[in-house]
């Protein structure tokens, strides 16, 4: 399942950005992006169905950054889902899925979507907030 958010609008941030070294600015838009998202995750943490813990415990974020700019520039992408190591992580992958879209003999039990819903203007204005904190902190602005 595949949620998206795209932030537009942050055109001065985006300028801000690019003047930065691209390891300054890699670690200022990834900050930003796990502070934005910390309450989604903590969200979807605590309404994850616990049938043996493994589902909440592998609940994950991880963070994608174009620093070559093969894409766009300033270009970075984070997913939140299950990561476990080995053959665990797909087993637990299809086990996730299965709860939030149920299958054949088992009813859903969403709990990532509804999540986002819930705190994907939070996400947008956290990460605006954060991400303008590290650029001044990082010496541009």
């Amino acid at each position: 399942m595949l949620l998206t958010a795209n932030i537009e609008g942050l055109a001065e941030l985006d300028k801000a950005l690019a003047d930065l070294e691209v390891k300054t600015a890699t670690k200022a838009l990834r900050g930003a992006m796990m502070y934005a998202t910390t309450p989604l995750v903590k969200d979807i943490k605590s309404n994850a169905p616990v049938l043996s813990g493994e589902t909440k415990l592998s609940i994950k974020r991880r963070t994608k950054i174009d620093k070559k700019g093969r894409s766009k520039k300033n270009t970075a992408v984070l997913s939140v889902g299950t990561r476990l190591k080995g053959k665990a992580n797909k087993k637990n992958h299809l086990k996730a899925h299965l709860l939030e879209k149920g299958g054949k003999r088992q009813r859903p039990h969403p709990f990532i979507r509804p999540a986002f819903d819930r705190n994907k203007n939070i996400i947008i204005d956290r990460f605006a907030e954060r991400l303008k904190q590290n650029i001044t902190k990082a010496g541009g602005l």
